[in-house]
């Protein structure tokens, strides 16, 4: 029960509960925990109280603010201003970009759908991560 508590937890937040589950399922490790949440208000309480070591999330989001209203209320919080965000977005990067609150070296922008393996590598490169080992030498 200690390791489990201990476990690193990744926060993915969509507003389409088929994306959540086709990420949480591609995105699968047991270097962490998935945490997922349908809309920015959730997401940020939810981060709030979990403190994930990464979080993915939609720009777009319908109801209860956007990916950029939970990444502006996120680098107000002192725990969580650091946080890696890593946006994915159906609305292609140039208009993405437009909507980002400002320029921030802890998140990057990908478009949907993601290339999981890269994903993965990123999302290991984000949270300092130790990329996983081939297991053919």
């Amino acid at each position: 029960m200690k390791s489990k508590n201990m476990k690193r937890r990744l926060l993915i937040v969509d507003d389409d509960s088929n994306t959540l589950d086709i990420l949480s399922a591609n995105l699968a490790s047991p270097d962490w925990e998935i945490e997922t949440a349908l809309d920015a208000m959730s997401a940020f309480l939810k981060a709030r109280e979990t403190r994930p070591f990464l979080i993915i999330t939609d720009i777009r989001m319908p109801t209860y603010g956007r990916g950029t209203d939970m990444l502006r209320a996120l680098r107000k919080e002192k725990v969580l201003a650091k946080t890696p965000v890593i946006v994915l977005t159906g609305i292609g990067l140039e208009q993405a970009r437009a909507l980002m609150p400002q320029e921030d070296q802890n998140v990057r922008l990908l478009t949907k759908p993601p290339d999981f393996d890269a994903l993965t590598a990123l999302i290991r490169e984000m949270g300092g991560l130790e990329a996983a080992q081939p297991s053919d030498s």
